[in-house]
């Protein structure tokens, strides 16, 4: 990868995958359903509310998020 980041383009991110078969936009669903998941994520919220009727909200936003899979940790070791 460059210093800059990733770049794409018309070429890199269209012309290019369909020359070679490579649907991108599946490509991309594909990358959300595997790592996209409730139990990888972490959300902060802020409001001119309450903090009950901020939570309420987050809940009912947010509660819907799948959890994909569970990540297994058995055998990993923390390190002091």
């Amino acid at each position: 990868m460059k210093k800059d980041g990733m770049k794409g383009n018309l070429t890199s991110l269209s012309e290019l995958p369909k020359s070679q078969g490579i649907d991108v936009i599946e490509k991309l669903h594909e990358l959300r359903r595997r790592n996209y998941s409730a139990d990888r994520m972490t959300l902060a919220a802020q409001a001119k509310d309450t903090l009950d009727n901020l939570e309420a909200l987050v809940r009912r936003i947010f509660s819907q998020l799948p959890v994909r899979y569970k990540l297994d940790y058995t055998g990993c070791s923390r390190s002091e």
